[in-house]
C-alpha cells in the first residue's frame, strides 16, 4: 500500500503542478495582454487630445489655444492635465504642476491642488512659434485596475490549486481504494481461496468492468483447477483399490513361495514397489485435500510450541542412530490458528528430507520463534542443515509436484509440494534460502496473540 499511496501522491502532485503552471501562464500572458490594450487605450486619448489643441494652435492664436485650455480645466471632470510653456519655459496656461519635460512620451507624476501625487502617462509636443505643450492623462485607474486584476487572479490561482489538490486527493483515495480491493481479492486467491471475486458496483465504470473480466477468469481458472484436482483424487481413488488387491495377492503369493527363494525375493521387492505407488497416491490424495480449502472449517488454535517439540524429540533418536546432531531453538507458547495434524506433517516431511538427504556427521537446526513484525504476529518455523542443499536456480521448481533435485532420493518429489500446500492453506509463506553451505526451509504462519488452553 506504501507505494500506491506514494504513485497517487506523485500523480496528485504531477498534476497540480502542471495545472497550476498552466494557469499560471495563461494569467500572465492575459495580463500582459491586458496591460498592453491599456497602454494603447490611453496613448491613443493622450493623441486624440494633443492632435485636437494642436489644431487649435495652428488655426488660431496664442489666446485662443490658452482659451481652449482654460475650458478644459474648469470642467472639474476632466481627467487630463495641461501644460503650456513658452520658448524661455514661462507658464503660459494649464493647471498641471510637474518638472521640466523634453519632447515625447514620458511616465510622470503630478501634484493635484490638495498638493497629492498622482502617476500620469505624458506627451509633451512642439507648437508653431516655440511653445510646448505637455498633455498628461492620470494613470491611477489602469494601475488599481491592474492590481484588483492581480488580486483576484493570485486568489483565484490558490483557489483552483486548492481545489485541484482535494480534487486529486479524492480521486486518488478513491483509486488506491478500488486497487487495494483488487488487491485484496488477488492475494485471497493466491492463497487458495478460489471462491473469492471482486465485488462490482452499479456504476459500471471502468474499474466495474476490469473486475467483471478478472471475476471471469477466476471462474474459468477456479472451474479447471477444481476439475483438475477431481480427476486427480478420482484416478487415485480408483486405482488404490486394484493396487491394493493386487498387493494382498503378492502376499499370499509370497507366503506360498518358499522362504530364501529367489522367487521369493521379487515377489518382496515387487510388494515394496507397490507400497511406493499407495504412498504416492496416499501423498496426492492428501495435497488434493489440503489444495481445496475445505479443511480450513476446521482450523483450531494450537499449541505449535508443544507440537514440534514433541516430534522434535521423537526425531532426536534416529538423527542420532544416522550420526547426526539435531538441535532445537524452540520458543515457548506460540500458538497458531490451524490443523495439528497438518502442521505435524510440515516438520515430519522436512525432517525426514533433512535427515535421508545430509551425509554422516551434519548438523540439523529446529527452530521456531515469533516473528518480528508487531502489528501482524506470525511465527517462524526454520529446519536448515549443513548438507547439499540445493541450487538457487532450483528452489522455486522444488516446491513444485514430482519435482526431484540432482541430489537424487527415493522419493516422488511431492514432500516440498505437500508442505508448501499445507503453508499455503493456513495463510503462510514458505521460502528456500541457502544455509551457506546446505539448505534452510523458513516457513512463517499467521499466529495468534494466546496459546491455546
Amino acid at each position: 500500500m506504501p507505494d500506491r499511496a506514494h504513485t497517487v501522491r506523485q500523480i496528485t502532485l504531477f498534476f497540480t503542478a502542471g495545472f497550476a503552471l498552466v494557469t499560471l501562464l495563461l494569467g500572465a500572458g492575459a495580463y500582459l495582454l491586458g496591460e498592453d490594450v491599456v497602454h494603447e487605450q490611453l496613448d491613443a486619448q493622450i493623441i486624440a487630445e494633443t492632435r485636437a489643441l494642436r489644431a487649435v494652435a495652428e488655426e488660431g492664436d496664442l489666446a485662443a489655444l490658452m482659451e481652449a485650455l482654460r475650458r478644459r480645466d474648469d470642467r472639474g471632470v476632466n481627467s487630463f492635465g495641461y501644460l503650456l510653456t513658452a520658448p524661455d519655459g514661462r507658464r503660459l496656461g494649464g493647471e498641471l504642476v510637474t518638472e521640466a519635460l523634453g519632447e515625447g512620451w514620458h511616465d510622470i507624476r503630478f501634484r493635484d491642488p490638495d498638493g497629492e501625487g498622482h502617476p500620469a502617462r505624458s506627451l509633451v509636443t512642439r507648437l508653431p512659434g516655440g511653445l510646448q505643450l505637455t498633455v498628461a492623462m492620470e494613470s491611477d485607474l489602469p494601475v488599481q485596475l491592474r492590481n484588483r486584476l492581480l488580486f483576484l487572479f493570485a486568489l483565484g490561482l490558490v483557489l483552483l490549486v486548492a481545489i485541484a489538490i482535494v480534487g486529486s486527493a479524492l480521486f486518488g483515495r478513491t483509486i488506491i481504494g478500488r486497487l487495494n480491493t483488487i488487491n485484496r481479492i488477488a492475494s485471497a486467491v493466491s492463497r487458495g481461496q478460489l471462491d473469492a471475486r471482486i465485488p462490482v458496483s452499479q456504476q459500471n465504470d471502468e474499474f466495474d468492468q476490469l473486475a467483471a473480466t478478472l471475476n471471469d477468469m477466476l471462474d474459468r481458472n477456479a472451474a479447471h483447477i477444481v476439475n483438475l484436482r477431481r480427476v486427480s483424487s478420482d484416478v487415485a481413488h480408483e486405482l488404490r483399490t486394484p493396487i491394493m488387491r493386487l498387493r494382498l495377492r503378492m502376499e499370499q503369493s509370497l507366503a506360498d513361495a518358499g522362504e530364501g527363494t529367489p522367487e521369493a525375493a521379487a515377489i518382496e521387492r515387487s510388494i515394496a514397489d507397490i507400497d511406493s505407488i499407495l504412498s504416492l497416491f496416499a501423498a496426492l490424495l492428501r495435497i488434493a485435500e489440503v489444495e481445496a480449502g475445505g479443511l480450513r472449517a476446521y482450523f483450531r488454535p494450537v499449541a505449535l510450541t508443544a507440537t514440534v517439540e514433541a516430534l522434535a524429540e521423537s526425531y532426536a533418536l534416529a538423527a542420532e542412530d544416522g550420526r547426526r546432531a539435531l538441535v532445537t531453538r524452540l520458543e515457548p507458547g506460540i500458538t497458531v490458528n490451524g490443523d495439528r495434524d497438518l502442521l505435524a506433517q510440515i516438520v515430519v516431511n522436512l525432517l525426514e528430507n533433512a535427515l535421508r538427504y545430509t551425509p554422516p556427521g551434519a548438523r540439523i537446526t529446529l527452530s521456531l520463534i515469533s516473528g518480528k513484525d508487531s502489528a501482524h504476529p506470525t511465527a517462524e518455523l526454520t529446519i536448515a542443515d549443513d548438507g547439499p542443499g540445493i541450487a538457487e536456480a532450483d528452489r522455486a521448481r522444488a516446491l513444485q509436484p514430482f519435482e526431484r533435485m540432482a541430489s537424487g532420493g527415493s522419493g516422488h518429489g511431492l514432500g516440498l509440494s505437500l508442505v508448501a500446500a499445507i503453508v499455503a492453506s493456513h495463510g503462510g509463506t514458505i521460502e528456500l534460502a541457502d544455509n551457506a553451505p546446505g539448505l534452510s526451509v523458513r516457513i512463517i504462519l499467521p499466529r495468534m496473540q494466546k496459546a491455546a488452553h
